[in-house]
């Protein structure tokens, strides 16, 4: 009679600790269905817009749009994040570095890979190019997921005027691998 008690308990507390175990942002966990999140999305001060599915609101500061997706199974495995800065390269990096360097000293969080822009840069020209990325990782200590925070251009055009006319975007995403819909 101990022994089915005993595995009953093991079973409850191992799915218990399992099920703590997602990525956190802003501490809301990435999971649950896409209405639940975007509730404690609007408790933290994020707000509609016109667009369907997408939020706005601050993060770390930076005016941010907030995307929520989810699997088959209705459950959140991806929340991303955009923030557009303007042409300004100097200011790119200045957002971009200091995203990585928040993420690398917060002991929550383990650098999977990440490499700081040195200043001056040319970053525009380079992501010009089709093979250059600006691209950093952290895994979430103890989690099932990571964070992912990318330098990007909004529009990648070849053609010289639209791409003067294109943005620098800082885009983040956290991310719940056991809800992923490949997982």
């Amino acid at each position: 009679m101990k022994k089915p008690l005993f595995f009953a308990l093991f079973i409850l507390l191992a799915t218990t600790s399992y099920a703590q175990k997602v990525v956190e942002f802003m501490g809301i966990p990435i999971d649950g269905t896409k209405a639940e999140m975007f509730a404690r999305l609007k408790e933290k001060g994020f707000r509609e817009t016109d667009a369907p599915n997408v939020l706005e609101g601050l993060f770390e500061d930076l005016p941010v749009k907030v995307v929520v997706l989810d699997n088959s199974r209705d459950k959140v495995y991806e929340m991303d994040l955009w923030h557009e800065m303007g042409s300004d390269e100097a200011l790119a990096i200045k957002r971009y570095n200091s995203l990585l360097l928040k993420f690398r000293n917060d002991p929550k969080y383990n650098d999977s890979y990440s490499e700081l822009i040195p200043e001056g840069e040319p970053i525009g020209e380079k992501l010009r190019s089709d093979t250059h990325l600006y691209s950093a990782c952290f895994a979430q200590v103890g989690t099932n997921g990571y964070v992912r925070v990318e330098l990007l251009k909004s529009h990648n055009w070849k053609d010289d005027e639209k791409y003067k006319m294109a943005t620098f975007v800082i885009a983040m995403e956290f991310v719940n691998a056991v809800n992923s819909p490949n997982g």
